[in-house]
């Protein structure tokens, strides 16, 4: 249930979120995803009340430094803190410290969150290593939007504090200038978060004198617990590494939080910014047990938002190719089939997603930010959908906002491209493939499959949608589970090559494959297929997330 702060954001942005799945205590797959993770930011409260984040790795002679004891309990022992880290004077106390965490497997964009507290830590007073419990009080699944994925490897470290500031000094600037991610740490009564915030290198932006730290929040997933907790309570902590060179900028202080004309008035193409005021700064040197290149960048960021005191300030432009809307066909009284007229140019491969821009479109400035269209304060207008066939750049959609109501009623729409990504790719071996309504689509572009057992979850006014697609999937079986059935006992018609059933997918539906596994759906049938996975075969699931 949101707090007082979360509301307040909601209100303000003209939004109404659905309230997150978060579990009481650790699964099996979330506690084998905690102890793969190569490093674990974590924010606490200090004794003097200040949030920190501290960024938590083991080395190259020992990588595992998580360990889940019970569905609740956590062991930590990290191999990379600096005696001066603030995280060790923390955990010299006689009591429980609040925390919060959020594991990111870089490597594939795999992200969630830990709430907890501390229950005992052994610190050697020789040389600073630590060693302890946290209590794991909830999980949640995390919107991976705007992670670069990163290839890490574990190395020795010897962490040092190299200096500490009152504010960011031209090192400190030059670092954060080169980040495409931090995390930070806010807090409400006594419940910690920690989130990740992840842009093109520059996005974080420093004041002339280096007393400020200002960034521009992107549309996610639009729950705001982060901007719920700082408007209540502004303390903040926030660590900026830098994997490529072993440093970590960390940093604690209080927000501001702007929005509309105000948030313009800092940062001309943002609609909402947090400032936050520096009161301590720590320059952290050879302090991470790993290191990473770049994989991939996210191809969510906008370009770099620069300040309107910064004589870079310019309007950028970064558009690739545009494409038109060139037919659009209406399935059912959501659904939709949307062809887009693209440049020869522009290749994708089935199983790829494509990043469109709507600005174009859709952003008509903050003129029109008024009482009459609250959500433009929050929307960046850029979306992606999965492709649907391998000759032309065809989309399915549901319609559930302004983007794919605009898209559905609008044929002729201009549209800019700004990537192309994914490889959400069906394996050669056999195969079980998960969908729920309209995941569907990556299987589209992909057939016919012939090694692919499909089992199928549909609302009965979807059926549509089956009926148009059944004859081209052709995969080796086929079941279809109607979830919302009116009258079971007047069956929808035979479908070929569907065996019907009228009811949810459940653990026994999975069973008796000897395959690999794949699951386009939502969160919550995503989660549940996940776990029944790990349960009868101990195998992982690919899944492509909604979450975009």
């Amino acid at each position: 249930m949101s707090h007082e702060g979360e509301v307040l954001v909601h209100r303000t942005l003209g939004i109404h979120p659905d309230p997150p799945l978060t579990y009481p205590s650790l699964t099996p797959q979330m506690a084998a995803f905690f102890e793969q993770v190569p490093f674990l930011p974590l924010g606490y409260v200090d004794p003097e009340g200040k949030l920190w984040v501290s960024i938590l790795t083991g080395d190259s002679e020992k990588e595992q430094f998580v360990h889940a004891v019970s569905d609740n309990l956590i062991g930590v022992e990290p191999r990379n803190l600096s005696p001066e880290d603030p995280l060790i004077e923390t955990l010299k106390g006689d009591h429980p410290v609040p925390m919060a965490s959020v594991g990111v497997m870089v490597s594939n964009r795999r992200r969630n969150k830990l709430y907890c507290s501390s229950v005992g830590a052994k610190v050697d007073a020789n040389d600073g290593t630590v060693r302890f419990l946290v209590n794991a009080t909830g999980v949640l699944g995390n919107c991976p939007k705007y992670i670069t994925t990163k290839k890490t490897w574990p190395v020795q470290c010897t962490p040092v504090l190299s200096d500490s500031f009152t504010r960011l000094d031209s090192k400190c600037r030059q670092l954060i200038s080169r980040a495409d991610q931090f995390y930070m740490a806010s807090i409400h009564d006594k419940d910690m978060d920690v989130n990740h915030r992840g842009g093109r290198p520059g996005f974080v932006r420093v004041s002339e004198d280096g007393s400020q730290l200002i960034y521009p929040e992107y549309s996610g997933n639009r729950l705001y617990q982060t901007l719920g907790n700082l408007s209540v309570d502004s303390r903040v902590g926030i660590a900026v590494p830098l994997f490529e060179s072993g440093q970590v900028v960390s940093l604690t202080g209080r927000v501001t939080l702007l929005y509309g004309k105000d948030a313009k008035a800092v940062m001309p193409r943002a609609n909402i910014v947090v400032k936050v005021d520096i009161e301590k700064v720590n320059l952290f040197e050879d302090c991470l047990g790993i290191r990473a290149s770049v994989l991939e960048q996210s191809p969510y960021p906008p370009p770099v938002y620069y300040l309107a005191s910064e004589s870079e300030h310019r309007d950028d432009k970064d558009i690739k190719t545009s494409a038109f809307g060139d037919s659009v066909e209406k399935i059912t009284a959501k659904i939709s089939e949307i062809v887009l007229d693209v440049p020869g140019s522009v290749t994708w491969t089935p199983g790829q997603y494509v990043v469109l821009d709507f600005r174009r479109e859709m952003d008509m400035g903050y003129k029109h930010m008024d009482d009459t269209e609250p959500q433009s304060l929050n929307d960046d207008f850029v979306r992606t959908f999965t492709i649907a066939s391998k000759d032309e750049l065809k989309l399915v959609t549901r319609t559930v906002g302004s983007i794919t109501q605009f898209m559905r009623m609008m044929p002729g729409f201009q549209v800019d491209i700004t990537a192309v990504g994914g490889d959400f790719i069906i394996p050669k071996a056999d195969t079980v493939y998960v969908a729920g309504g309209i995941g569907i689509t990556p299987l589209l572009a992909q057939a016919p499959t012939p090694n692919v057992h499909l089992l199928w979850s549909i609302k009965e006014s979807d059926l549509p949608l089956v009926k148009r697609y059944a004859s081209s999937i052709k995969p080796k079986s086929a079941t279809l589970f109607i979830t919302d059935k009116k009258d079971p006992h007047n069956p929808a018609d035979p479908i070929d090559p569907f065996t019907i059933h009228y009811r949810r997918i459940s653990k026994q539906d999975l069973q008796g494959y000897d395959c690999e596994w794949m699951c386009c759906a939502p969160e919550g049938l995503q989660t549940l297929v996940a776990d029944w996975v790990n349960q009868l075969y101990q195998k992982p699931v690919k899944y492509e997330s909604f979450s975009y």
